[in-house]
């Protein structure tokens, strides 16, 4: 835990040396991550508390990001290269992918429609026998199943 005591992150960097903030900031909050992960490996700290933890530091991290995407987007498209190094970061700029509206083909969009009736068809089909319009035996399908979690909710 004396680890945790140490993490010291300089919020005023950029008046310091920026470029060396950021590893600084990356490996000082690694040293914190680890030693919470070795004191509960040690007892020292209980599981649910250390996971209700990093589930909130995980919040508070995408909350971050989502904040500063734009601002770090339109930083970016100062440099004229598609990739380009600032610091010990290289960065790359990538256009949003482009995708074909198919819904918009009244054939795709009707087969769509056929594949969602078929599911529901095939949901009732778990729980009783169940028939097609053409009579015949919609079948039981298997099951797969997602990996067990835990949800945490902060009251406070």
């Amino acid at each position: 835990m004396e680890h945790l005591e140490q993490v010291d992150i300089d919020l005023q960097a950029k008046e310091h040396d920026y470029h060396n903030a950021q590893p600084n900031v990356i490996e000082k909050t690694t040293q914190g991550v680890n030693a919470i992960i070795e004191a509960v490996e040690n007892g020292v700290v209980n599981p649910l508390d250390a996971f209700a933890s990093f589930n909130k530091l995980e919040k508070i991290f995408k909350e971050a990001k989502v904040k500063i995407d734009e601002m770090a987007r339109e930083e970016a498209e100062k440099y004229t290269e598609k990739t380009f190094k600032l610091g010990a970061v290289e960065f790359t700029k990538k256009q949003g992918a482009s995708r074909l509206n198919y819904t918009e083909d009244l054939y795709y969009s009707n087969l769509q429609a056929k594949l969602k009736s078929r599911e529901e068809l095939l949901k009732v089909a778990q729980k009783s026998t169940v028939y097609d319009e053409e009579g015949v035996e919609v079948p039981k399908v298997s099951i797969s199943y997602n990996k067990d979690s835990l949800v945490v909710k902060f009251t406070k």
